[in-house]
């Protein structure tokens, strides 16, 4: 089996377990309040990071990448 086909059924598998589908709120970077129920449908990652991190977050974002690329696939 291939790694593409390996990683779409950890994404089917995972969505049908229904994690991340409880009600939320936050604030977004306008400062607009943001729920759940705003964004059904769409693609979301929430990364909640650190504000200076120059050994860690460079490659939490590598890897953060990857996984947008892996979606788009």
């Amino acid at each position: 089996m291939m790694i593409e086909e390996k990683s779409s059924e950890r994404i089917e598998a995972l969505a049908e377990t229904g994690i991340g589908k409880a009600n939320w709120a936050l604030t977004d970077q306008y400062n607009k309040r943001r729920e759940f129920t705003d964004l059904q449908g769409q693609w979301l990652m929430l990364y909640f990071g650190f504000c200076h991190c120059p050994d860690i977050c460079p490659e939490e974002l590598e890897k953060l990448m990857t996984v947008v690329k892996g979606i788009g696939k």
